[in-house]
């Protein structure tokens, strides 16, 4: 119960490929992989990542971003 739990935690605020461990933890990153069709970006490695919640992390970070920014208040 606890590893599920906590396997979704980290997916809220990242995503890691499972194939070589490379990490996508902000929109810029998040976007590399929507430009590489779904895929993993590391050119050895290049495992579909299309599977993953990807809007989750773009989502998850702009809603970080909003909260800090003086313009939105």
């Amino acid at each position: 119960m606890g590893m599920a739990g906590d396997t979704t935690k980290t997916r809220a605020s990242s995503i890691v490929c499972p194939s070589c461990g490379e990490v996508y933890d902000s929109p810029d990153r998040v976007t590399e992989i929507l430009r590489n069709s779904g895929f993993c970006v590391n050119l050895t490695c290049l495992t579909d990542l299309s599977h993953e919640p990807l809007e989750s992390v773009l989502y998850h970070k702009s809603e970080t971003r909003r909260s800090t920014d003086r313009r939105a208040i």
